[in-house]
């Protein structure tokens, strides 16, 4: 998909300006179509030089396009509130300055020159790309990839220890650093996210129709209309894990496996219609609880030692044992904490 007049109009402008806000300068766009880089659906990012820090940056920048949708609104809004919450967390994402707004110079159909105020925020600029662990897992050493995989959940387990859920975890919205010898995973993209204890705690008119997150990685609750309860986010989270330490070590994606299973479809057709009886947030939780558990044994999750499995025989047991846990179809059956499972994880491919 080729940029927009209203992306091309807003990327041409912040590329040529000075600096932003006397402070942020050599502006380049890192997520359009062109780039080939994916991150950033519904904003633009773009690389800078802070002149305070002296270090690069990245700036995100509400896309044009998406201005007149008030969820993709909320949801820009609503991520540098939650990274405010998290500074001075070693493995969460830094925000640097913002939100703050760049006039962008747009014409009328009637040929005036007017201004439009565009959202932007700075955050830290993470070198390191992960996506190759996932999407090419048969080229990496099994050691490496259990430390990714610990990184990630110690990730996770620092903005869940904030009363924070992402609820939309998947290998593309995670990114590294290298710190002396360990390489740090660090999660991104937090306009899903949500804090369980005050107003950033979204509630079920800021997902009208929507799944949140991306289907290959989202607990079954997340198609059943509890997409946005915040009493389940970090289950979601959890169960999100779990699909990736499954793609880390098997060739299908763990939600083409899950979907494998015959029963499935029509268990989850079966849920819905039962869910969508219901119109609060508690009642769809109780209404799981009556009706989900009877389908315990005929959903469980897909195998973790599948054919095209390349883990060590020696460390498959305890990761069919982790990855089982963390993506029981039932929420109220997963393993809630974190910190066991990181202690589990075994580092060791021998």
């Amino acid at each position: 998909m080729a940029r927009t007049v209203n992306q091309q109009s807003l990327i041409d402008q912040l590329e040529m300006a000075e600096s932003i806000n006397n402070r942020f300068e050599d502006i380049k766009c890192v997520n359009s179509p062109e780039s080939g880089e994916k991150r950033g659906c519904f904003s633009l990012v773009f690389s800078a030089n802070d002149l305070v820090e002296d270090k690069k940056v990245a700036i995100k920048a509400m896309d044009p396009e998406c201005y007149t949708d008030t969820y993709r609104m909320i949801a820009f809004d609503r991520e540098p509130e939650i990274l405010r919450k998290l500074k001075n967390k070693r493995r969460c994402l830094k925000l640097i300055s913002g939100p703050d707004n760049f006039d962008w110079q747009i014409t009328t159909p009637s040929g005036d020159s007017s201004s439009l105020p565009v959202k932007y925020y700075v955050s830290d600029w993470l070198d390191i790309d992960v996506d190759t662990y996932f999407l090419e897992q048969q080229r990496h050493e099994a050691l490496l990839k259990l430390r990714i995989f610990r990184s990630a959940v110690l990730a996770v387990d620092a903005f869940h220890s904030e009363n924070i859920s992402h609820r939309d975890i998947k290998h593309d919205n995670l990114r590294a650093y290298q710190d002396g010898e360990e390489l740090v995973i660090v999660v991104i993209d937090f306009g899903t996210a949500a804090h369980f204890d005050d107003s950033l705690a979204t509630s079920s008119s800021d997902y009208p129709n929507r799944t949140v997150g991306a289907p290959a990685f989202s607990g079954p609750e997340a198609f059943l209309g509890l997409a946005s309860c915040r009493e389940i986010g970090k289950l979601t989270d959890i169960y999100a894990l779990g699909a990736l330490l499954y793609q880390l070590f098997n060739h299908e994606l763990f939600a083409r496996a899950r979907e494998n299973n015959k029963d499935f479809s029509p268990v989850m057709t079966y849920l819905d219609m039962k869910l969508a009886l219901l119109n609060t947030h508690e009642d769809k939780i109780k209404g799981w609880a009556k009706e989900a558990p009877p389908f315990k044994d005929m959903l469980e999750p897909p195998k973790f030692d599948s054919p095209s499995n390349n883990a060590p025989r020696s460390v498959v047991s305890i990761l069919s044992k982790i990855c089982r846990e963390m993506t029981l179809f039932n929420f109220q059956d997963r393993t809630q904490k974190l910190l066991p499972i990181v202690t589990a994880v075994p580092l060791t491919s021998k």
